[in-house]
Protein backbone atom coordinates (compact mmCIF):
# COMPACT_ATOMS: atom_id res chain seq x y z
CA UNK A 1 0.00 0.00 0.00
CA UNK A 2 1.48 2.71 -1.04
CA UNK A 3 2.17 6.00 1.59
CA UNK A 4 -0.29 8.98 1.70
CA UNK A 5 0.37 12.31 2.12
CA UNK A 6 -0.05 13.78 5.45
CA UNK A 7 -2.57 16.19 6.02
CA UNK A 8 -1.13 18.85 8.16
CA UNK A 9 -4.39 20.21 8.86
CA UNK A 10 -5.47 17.12 10.81
CA UNK A 11 -1.78 17.10 12.27
CA UNK A 12 -2.21 20.87 13.40
CA UNK A 13 -5.81 20.15 14.71
CA UNK A 14 -4.21 16.54 17.15
CA UNK A 15 -1.59 18.97 18.31
CA UNK A 16 -4.18 21.76 19.70
CA UNK A 17 -6.44 19.00 21.12
CA UNK A 18 -3.67 17.42 23.02
CA UNK A 19 -3.46 14.54 20.90
CA UNK A 20 0.01 14.71 20.18
CA UNK A 21 2.29 15.18 22.97
CA UNK A 22 5.29 17.46 22.58
CA UNK A 23 8.79 16.02 23.40
CA UNK A 24 10.09 15.85 26.69
CA UNK A 25 13.02 17.77 27.35
CA UNK A 26 15.63 15.87 29.13
CA UNK A 27 16.33 19.10 31.32
CA UNK A 28 14.77 22.17 31.82
CA UNK A 29 16.79 24.64 33.97
CA UNK A 30 15.55 27.53 35.15
CA UNK A 31 17.73 30.74 35.09
CA UNK A 32 17.60 33.71 38.13
CA UNK A 33 15.94 35.73 35.19
CA UNK A 34 13.41 33.13 35.32
CA UNK A 35 14.44 32.53 31.77
CA UNK A 36 13.80 28.68 30.85
CA UNK A 37 15.65 26.63 28.95
CA UNK A 38 15.16 23.00 27.41
CA UNK A 39 17.30 20.82 26.76
CA UNK A 40 16.45 17.92 24.74
CA UNK A 41 18.19 14.90 23.88
CA UNK A 42 18.51 11.90 21.21
CA UNK A 43 21.52 9.67 20.60
CA UNK A 44 23.83 11.13 23.11
CA UNK A 45 23.41 14.43 21.21
CA UNK A 46 22.11 17.28 23.90
CA UNK A 47 20.40 20.56 21.98
CA UNK A 48 19.60 23.24 23.92
CA UNK A 49 16.75 24.97 22.35
CA UNK A 50 15.26 28.74 22.18
CA UNK A 51 14.75 31.57 20.17
CA UNK A 52 16.80 33.99 19.10
CA UNK A 53 17.68 36.87 21.98
CA UNK A 54 15.91 34.91 24.27
CA UNK A 55 19.95 34.10 25.91
CA UNK A 56 20.85 31.03 24.82
CA UNK A 57 24.51 32.03 24.59
CA UNK A 58 24.40 34.16 28.11
CA UNK A 59 23.02 30.28 29.60
CA UNK A 60 25.44 28.46 27.48
CA UNK A 61 28.43 30.54 29.64
CA UNK A 62 27.11 30.12 32.73
CA UNK A 63 27.26 26.65 31.88
CA UNK A 64 30.36 26.37 30.47
CA UNK A 65 31.21 28.17 33.24
CA UNK A 66 30.00 25.27 36.11
CA UNK A 67 31.29 22.20 33.31
CA UNK A 68 34.71 23.44 33.72
CA UNK A 69 34.90 23.30 37.72
CA UNK A 70 33.67 20.11 36.93
CA UNK A 71 36.67 19.03 35.19
CA UNK A 72 38.87 19.74 37.70
CA UNK A 73 36.67 17.64 40.29
CA UNK A 74 38.03 14.77 41.00
CA UNK A 75 35.19 13.54 42.32
CA UNK A 76 33.30 14.32 39.32
CA UNK A 77 32.65 12.39 36.30
CA UNK A 78 33.80 14.88 33.81
CA UNK A 79 37.58 15.34 35.50
CA UNK A 80 40.40 15.89 33.66
CA UNK A 81 38.15 16.26 30.69
CA UNK A 82 38.68 19.28 27.95
CA UNK A 83 35.90 21.44 26.68
CA UNK A 84 36.18 22.54 22.80
CA UNK A 85 33.66 25.18 22.40
CA UNK A 86 33.48 26.47 19.04
CA UNK A 87 31.34 30.36 18.16
CA UNK A 88 30.14 30.31 14.89
CA UNK A 89 28.69 33.73 14.91
CA UNK A 90 30.18 36.09 16.91
CA UNK A 91 32.63 38.53 16.12
CA UNK A 92 35.75 38.93 18.60
CA UNK A 93 34.38 41.97 20.12
CA UNK A 94 31.38 40.01 21.32
CA UNK A 95 32.49 36.43 22.32
CA UNK A 96 35.49 37.73 24.17
CA UNK A 97 32.78 39.40 26.40
CA UNK A 98 31.27 35.52 27.09
CA UNK A 99 35.09 34.19 28.16
CA UNK A 100 35.44 37.17 30.23
CA UNK A 101 32.00 36.59 31.71
CA UNK A 102 32.70 32.56 32.17
CA UNK A 103 36.52 33.40 33.99
CA UNK A 104 34.64 35.60 36.45
CA UNK A 105 31.75 32.88 37.32
CA UNK A 106 34.65 29.94 37.79
CA UNK A 107 35.99 29.63 41.31
CA UNK A 108 38.92 28.74 39.73
CA UNK A 109 42.25 30.31 39.03
CA UNK A 110 42.70 31.51 35.31
CA UNK A 111 45.51 29.26 34.35
CA UNK A 112 43.01 26.14 35.18
CA UNK A 113 40.11 27.45 33.13
CA UNK A 114 42.76 28.14 29.70
CA UNK A 115 43.75 24.28 30.16
CA UNK A 116 40.91 23.49 30.45
CA UNK A 117 38.78 25.23 27.56
CA UNK A 118 39.77 25.68 23.89
CA UNK A 119 37.57 28.04 22.22
CA UNK A 120 37.48 28.41 18.55
CA UNK A 121 36.23 31.07 16.33
CA UNK A 122 34.88 29.98 13.22
CA UNK A 123 33.16 32.91 12.09
CA UNK A 124 35.26 33.25 9.17
CA UNK A 125 34.81 29.71 7.47
CA UNK A 126 32.29 28.09 5.72
CA UNK A 127 30.31 25.02 6.66
CA UNK A 128 32.98 22.38 5.02
CA UNK A 129 35.76 24.14 6.77
CA UNK A 130 34.39 24.14 9.92
CA UNK A 131 33.57 20.57 10.22
CA UNK A 132 37.10 19.81 8.72
CA UNK A 133 38.41 21.59 12.02
CA UNK A 134 36.33 19.66 13.81
CA UNK A 135 37.46 16.24 12.52
CA UNK A 136 41.23 17.34 12.67
CA UNK A 137 41.33 19.02 16.02
CA UNK A 138 38.82 16.70 17.93
CA UNK A 139 39.07 13.18 15.87
CA UNK A 140 42.80 12.74 16.55
CA UNK A 141 44.27 10.06 17.98
CA UNK A 142 45.74 11.64 20.76
CA UNK A 143 42.29 14.46 21.38
CA UNK A 144 40.78 12.84 24.45
CA UNK A 145 37.07 13.07 24.66
CA UNK A 146 35.51 16.12 25.71
CA UNK A 147 32.89 18.01 25.89
CA UNK A 148 31.70 19.67 22.81
CA UNK A 149 29.77 22.84 22.26
CA UNK A 150 28.80 24.08 19.48
CA UNK A 151 27.15 27.47 19.58
CA UNK A 152 24.54 27.40 16.90
CA UNK A 153 24.51 24.62 14.08
CA UNK A 154 22.97 26.42 11.21
CA UNK A 155 26.26 27.80 10.13
CA UNK A 156 27.87 24.46 10.16
CA UNK A 157 25.16 23.48 6.74
CA UNK A 158 25.45 24.81 3.12
CA UNK A 159 21.59 23.76 2.80
CA UNK A 160 19.42 22.90 5.71
CA UNK A 161 16.69 21.80 3.65
CA UNK A 162 19.25 19.04 1.73
CA UNK A 163 18.36 15.40 2.69
CA UNK A 164 22.11 14.34 1.59
CA UNK A 165 23.38 17.22 3.49
CA UNK A 166 21.26 16.97 6.78
CA UNK A 167 22.37 13.07 6.69
CA UNK A 168 25.90 13.95 6.27
CA UNK A 169 25.48 16.44 9.56
CA UNK A 170 24.37 13.22 11.22
CA UNK A 171 26.72 10.92 10.66
CA UNK A 172 29.31 13.98 11.57
CA UNK A 173 27.55 14.70 15.21
CA UNK A 174 27.23 11.06 15.75
CA UNK A 175 31.06 10.53 14.63
CA UNK A 176 32.08 12.60 17.39
CA UNK A 177 29.62 10.97 20.12
CA UNK A 178 30.88 7.77 18.72
CA UNK A 179 34.95 9.05 19.33
CA UNK A 180 33.61 9.92 22.93
CA UNK A 181 32.96 14.06 22.79
CA UNK A 182 29.60 14.28 24.95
Amino acid sequence: MPIQPISLEILLQKFRNGEIAEDLALLEILQESDKCFKIFSNNGLNVLLGSEGSGKTKFLTYLISKLTEDCWNPNHNLFGKKIHWLDVERPMSQYVKSIAKLVENVSLEIEYVLETIRFYSVLDLNPQQIRALIETDLLKSDCKPGIVVIDHILPIVSDMNSSPESTEIDLFLKKLIHHGHI
